[in-house]
């Protein structure tokens, strides 16, 4: 599959409430530094006479009515003018994709699960990128430690390994919900088993 659809793709789990909160984002973002659609646009362009979009596209993307185009979302990401308040970076392509799906908190820049299917990796993942600043073993090894587990224990249940409850209950230590509180084991133990079941469905 190639980049352009993978984002593709990935659009399809945009929300509506997800495309107003981006176009609001970069509308701010934008009107902080006291620039116009049109000089957004001009600055696309110079990065990339190819790809650059018009100022139409970037009104439509600030609307948040209907789904912009990807390339625009691309494109306003290379400018770097919207700011992650964690990293203090501007924010990746990826990062913008994620919250049209309302999977990251703009004003935070915390991710939360969004439309994604529960599951014990996605709840693994979550913690992994709450920690930007950190390498993805690093993030890894460091969730491993708070849950008490061995770190390829816990790298092979993240690959899709079905944890046992044991383990289960020592991940409750760590993982957290949205609202930043844990989960209890049993709470686990739910999301695990509906993933077993998910996969057993598939393959009848």
């Amino acid at each position: 599959m190639s980049l352009h659809s993978l984002r593709i793709g990935l659009a399809k789990f945009w929300t509506k409430r997800g495309r107003k909160q981006l176009g609001q984002l970069v509308k701010q973002a934008r009107e902080r530094l006291g620039w116009s659609q049109r000089h957004v646009s001009d600055l696309t362009r110079q990065i990339s006479p190819t790809y650059g979009v018009s100022d139409g596209a970037i009104s439509t993307l600030e609307n948040g009515a209907k789904e912009p185009k990807h390339n625009t979302v691309v494109a306003i990401a290379a400018v770097g003018f919207v700011i992650n308040p964690v990293t203090g970076q501007p924010f990746t392509e990826d990062e913008l994709f994620d919250i049209a799906a309302e999977r990251l908190d703009p004003q935070t820049g915390k991710y939360k699960l969004g439309t994604e299917e529960l599951t014990i990796a996605a709840l693994i993942e979550l913690e992994i990128k709450n920690q930007p600043r950190l390498p993805k073993r690093l993030a890894l090894e460091r969730l491993a430690t708070k849950a008490q587990l061995d770190p390829d224990k816990l790298e092979a249940i993240y690959a899709g390994q079905t944890p046992t409850d044991e383990e289960l209950a020592k991940l409750a230590q760590a993982l957290t919900k949205d609202d930043g509180t844990f989960w209890h084991d049993i709470e686990l133990q739910k999301v695990r088993d509906k993933e077993l079941t998910r996969i057993s469905h598939k393959l009848i």
